[in-house]
């Protein structure tokens, strides 16, 4: 009996390992990263000026739009230098 219960969780983690992994998969996809960056670069420049105006004076906000352009910029180098070696290995 307690080896069904094992085999039950077991399953169980496969699957939302393989359901992450999937989610994380269509993510990196990119079609959809061009798609979902549009979107974000459009939402954010829609709310940027407001947002920068209503708190330019807060310390955490700064703090927050410097850890958010390390973080984006960090990404985007990311995803360019996948592009790249899968150029590679498409030549190869």
């Amino acid at each position: 009996m307690g080896s069904s219960v094992g085999r039950r969780r077991h399953s169980t983690h496969t699957s939302m390992a393989t359901m992450i992994r999937n989610a994380w998969a269509a993510i990196l996809n990119p079609r959809t990263m061009r798609t979902i960056n549009g979107w974000l670069t459009i939402i954010w420049f829609i709310a940027a000026v407001p947002i920068c105006l209503w708190f330019s004076d807060s310390v955490p906000f700064l703090v927050w739009v410097s850890v958010y352009a390390v973080v984006t910029g960090h990404w985007a180098t990311w995803a360019a230098a996948r592009v790249e070696v899968k150029q590679e290995d498409q030549a190869a």
